[in-house]
C-alpha cells in the first residue's frame, strides 16, 4: 500500500498514546488508531517522550513515534512565555527539538495538535503545508497575522472557536470547523446499575448519582456544583467527581483550588472525589450514574466529556457556554446559562429531574445519525479532507 506521509506535532507536556490523560491526547489517539483501521497516511509522530507511551505505541502499524526526552519543567517554562507572557519570539530548547524532528523527518504536510509553534514552523518551512489544529481561542500575534492568512491552514474545534479566529483577524477561507469525536462504541452504557462498580464506588443500588468528569480547575465549576449538589435536600443523591489537577501526572502539593473542594467534601460521605480515572475505566462511572453534569463557567471550545454524556445516553445539564450548545442541539440536553443566580438553578434543574424521573428517559434523544457524527470515524474522514483539500 501507497500512502503518503504525513508528520503529526504533540507539542504538549503529555504525550501519545494518551498514557497520562489529556483530551487534545485522546482525540489525537482515536485519529491515529483510526488510521489503523482505515489507513490513510504513513503517520510520524513527535511527542514528549514517557516510557508507558513507548511501550503502547509498538503496536501501531502506520504509525511511527519520534519522542523527545526532555524534563516536564522545560516544557511547562514554554508554556508559561507564550500563554501567559506572549513572549512568542523567545528561543525554545522544547520547540527547537521539535523542529530538529521535523527536519529531519522531511515530511512535506504536517498537522500541529495545539500549542503555539504553529507560526514558527510555517517561518522555518515555507515549502512545507502547515495544518494548526486548535483546540481552543488562539491568540493571534497581530504581527504574524499576514504570514498565517497567505500561508497556514486552521482547523477548529467548533463554530465558535472559529469565530473567534475570525474575529481576531483571520480570513475565513483560511480557518475551518471539525467538531471532535470519540469512540462510540466505547461509551455506549450496556450495563446500567453496574453492581461491581457500584460496590467499589460505596454507592447504593437504588442512588440517584451525578456524575462530574474533568480537571479540578475553576473554570469549571465544580464547586458551584458541590453548591448546588448541598442544596439539594433529596435523599439518596450521591456526586461523583472524578478528575484531578493535571490529569495523570503526580504531583507532591495539592492546589489551591483542590484544597477548597477537600473541605467542601470531607464530611459528606454522599460525595465521592475519586482522582483521576483512566480512559479505559471510564464506562465505569457512566454505567451508574443517573445524571451528567458538565457545569462549565469558560467558554468550552468542544467538550469532550459532553460528547461522552450524550453517546453513554446518560442525561445531561450543562452550561451555555463556547462550543456546549453546538454540541447539545437536538439531544435534549438540559442547557443553562451562567449567572448570578447560576447555583440556584442548577439545584432547581437537578431536583426537577429527581422529582419527575420520567424526564430522564425524554431527556435521552440521541439518534443513530448523530451518534455516528460524533464517532471517530468522522472526526479522522472530516480532518483527512481538510487536509486533502488545502493542499
Amino acid at each position: 500500500m501507497i500512502l503518503e506521509r504525513l508528520t503529526v506535532i504533540l507539542p504538549s507536556i503529555l504525550t501519545v498514546p494518551a498514557v497520562k490523560g489529556g483530551a487534545v491526547e485522546q482525540l489525537l489517539e482515536n485519529f491515529i488508531m483510526q488510521n489503523e483501521i482505515s489507513p490513510q497516511y504513513y503517520l510520524d509522530v513527535v511527542a514528549h517522550y514517557k516510557k508507558e507511551a513507548k511501550e503502547k505505541a509498538k503496536k501501531y502499524k502506520y504509525a511511527v513515534y519520534h519522542y523527545i526526552k526532555l524534563p516536564d519543567l522545560i516544557i511547562r517554562g514554554n508554556s508559561v512565555l507564550y500563554n501567559k507572557l506572549n513572549l512568542y519570539d523567545i528561543p525554545d530548547i522544547w520547540e527547537s527539538s521539535i523542529i530538529r524532528k521535523v527536519r529531519k523527518i522531511d515530511n512535506k504536510k504536517i498537522l500541529i495538535e495545539g500549542g503555539n509553534i504553529a507560526i514558527k514552523m510555517q517561518e522555518r518551512f515555507p515549502d512545507k503545508k502547515i495544518f494548526f489544529h486548535i483546540h481552543s481561542n488562539w491568540k493571534i500575534p497581530r504581527k504574524k497575522l499576514k504570514l498565517i492568512n497567505s500561508s497556514m491552514s486552521i482547523i477548529c474545534v467548533s463554530d465558535f472557536i472559529r469565530q473567534k479566529q475570525i474575529e481576531q483577524g483571520v480570513l475565513p477561507s483560511r480557518v475551518k470547523t471539525v467538531l471532535n469525536g470519540i469512540d462510540v462504541e466505547h461509551f455506549e452504557v450496556n450495563s446500567k446499575n453496574n453492581k461491581k462498580a457500584l460496590k467499589k464506588y460505596g454507592v447504593p443500588e437504588d442512588a440517584f448519582v451525578l456524575l462530574y468528569k474533568g480537571r479540578l480547575v475553576k473554570e469549571k465549576g465544580i464547586v458551584e456544583l458541590i453548591h448546588a449538589f448541598e442544596k439539594m435536600d433529596r435523599e439518596n443523591v450521591y456526586l461523583i467527581i472524578a478528575g484531578s489537577l493535571n490529569f495523570g501526572q503526580k504531583r507532591m502539593n495539592k492546589s489551591k483550588y483542590e484544597k477548597e473542594i477537600n473541605e467542601l467534601v470531607q464530611n459528606n460521605d454522599k460525595i465521592i472525589v475519586t482522582g483521576h480515572i483512566d480512559y479505559d475505566k471510564i464506562m465505569e462511572l457512566h454505567s451508574i450514574s443517573t445524571v451528567a453534569v458538565v457545569p462549565s463557567l469558560w467558554e468550552e471550545p468542544c467538550a469532550l466529556v459532553v460528547i461522552e454524556a450524550l453517546v453513554s445516553k446518560i442525561p445531561l445539564v450543562t452550561t451555555k457556554k463556547g462550543g456546549i450548545p453546538e454540541l447539545c442541539k437536538n439531544t435534549g440536553a438540559i442547557v443553562l446559562e451562567v449567572d448570578n443566580n447560576f447555583i440556584n438553578n442548577l439545584k432547581d434543574t437537578l431536583c426537577t429531574l429527581y422529582d419527575n424521573r420520567n424526564l430522564l428517559s425524554e431527556m435521552i434523544n440521541i439518534k443513530n445519525s448523530q451518534l455516528e457524527f460524533f464517532s471517530n470515524k468522522r472526526y479522522f474522514t472530516d480532518i483527512c479532507q481538510e487536509i486533502s483539500e488545502n493542499t
